[in-house]
């Protein structure tokens, strides 16, 4: 996880974004690899009720644009169906990026709330 961590870190960085620590990441992530080239990250947060949620989607900033698409592509797939064999019978998401929005629909995704504000407080 420390070298993952370490490349997830530069990634953050190459999209002028501020990383997460890592012990706020859960350990349901997954990294979305072709070719010996890592293109894309994700993790998969459970919750005590049938909810799970999908967060900190991230694409490799190195990567050609078309591959970057088809790591995130393949991620939303893969976290979605991780969260239903896990035995979720919800999974949701927070957005804002349009293609992002486009990639949920394409996985069966339904908009919810718009116009959402996300509040944070750190307690460490």
């Amino acid at each position: 996880m420390e070298t993952d961590y370490k490349m997830i870190c530069g990634w953050w960085k190459g999209h002028d974004w501020q990383p997460v620590p890592a012990c706020s990441l859960s350990r349901n992530g997954l990294i979305v690899s072709e070719n010996d080239m890592d293109l894309s990250v994700g993790f998969l947060y459970g919750t005590d009720s049938d909810i799970s949620s999908i967060e900190w989607v991230l694409s490799n900033p190195s990567a050609p644009i078309f591959r970057r698409s088809i790591g995130v592509k393949l991620l939303i797939k893969r976290l979605t169906e991780l969260s239903k064999d896990i035995g979720y019978g919800v999974c949701m998401t927070w957005l804002v990026s349009r293609s992002l929005k486009k990639v949920y629909a394409e996985n069966g995704y339904v908009k919810g709330d718009e116009n959402l504000t996300h509040m944070v407080r750190r307690f460490v």
